[in-house]
């Protein structure tokens, strides 16, 4: 699904990813990747130079994928095993440390100017 880059988008994203996932039969992560899906894709939102977000979620098996790639914004990122949640007296910073916390797996790929955050979570681990 391709977004534009505005925040009245985020919940256009969540319900994107609930249906895929009862197409997917995999109703159990459905609150876990919805807010997967609101951190990347707000984060894409503030962070990113493009107008559009891209958001894909595809099930193979015992495993769900949700991806997430904007433009513009593919320095800001480092790898998942440096995401932590913010101190609480923070303003922000929690989101990525959220996914983390969230995911079974995430890769960082940068690529020509984008940046795709994909996220796994097995069916077995919910």
């Amino acid at each position: 699904m391709q977004l534009r880059a505005d925040t009245a988008n985020v919940a256009v994203s969540r319900r994107f990813v609930r249906n895929a996932l009862a197409a997917c039969d995999a109703d159990e992560l459905v609150a876990d990747l919805e807010l997967v899906s609101s951190e990347l894709v707000t984060n894409a939102i503030l962070h990113a130079t493009g107008d559009i977000v891209d958001v894909s979620v595809s099930c193979d098996g015992n495993v769900v994928t949700l991806s997430v790639t904007s433009i513009g914004n593919d320095h800001q990122v480092g790898p998942s095993r440096h995401w932590r949640i913010a101190e609480p007296d923070s303003i922000t910073g929690r989101g990525l440390g959220i996914v983390r916390s969230l995911a079974d797996r995430i890769e960082v790929r940068h690529r020509a100017g984008a940046l795709q955050i994909v996220v796994e979570r097995n069916l077995s681990a919910a």
